[in-house]
């Protein structure tokens, strides 16, 4: 998996649902762990950490679905950025499709490192 790809199904989580104040909510609204199988609504940071454990899911590619993000949103604090007031679950898929874009105008510096498995 890319960091394109790590985005992409990153928004496939959050369009399924999407939460603030927790990295995850289950049906009931219960904050749960991103992992949890309840879970039915993520927040941006429990969405990159499901997805970051998948077995295709990667540091590297982590790392760049984090760059395009960090060239579209101002607040280095994941949380902060997902849990502002007013933030909605559009706002956050139009971020994360304005990641992807922000990945192709500036490719993130090669590191000369690659994670086992890469």
């Amino acid at each position: 998996m890319d960091g394109h790809a790590f985005l992409r199904e990153t928004a496939a989580l959050i369009a399924s649902g999407w939460c603030c104040g927790a990295e995850a909510r289950n049906s009931s609204g219960s904050a749960v762990e991103a992992s949890d199988p309840s879970a039915t609504a993520w927040s941006l940071r429990g969405a990159l950490a499901v997805v970051s454990d998948r077995p295709d899911g990667g540091v590297d590619a982590l790392r760049d679905a984090l760059w395009g993000i960090s060239g579209v949103i101002p607040d280095s604090e994941l949380d902060g950025w997902n849990n502002a007031a007013g933030r909605t679950q559009g706002d956050t898929l139009q971020m994360l499709t304005h990641a992807q874009t922000s990945l192709d105008a500036n490719p993130p510096p090669d590191t000369g490192w690659s994670s086992p498995g890469s």
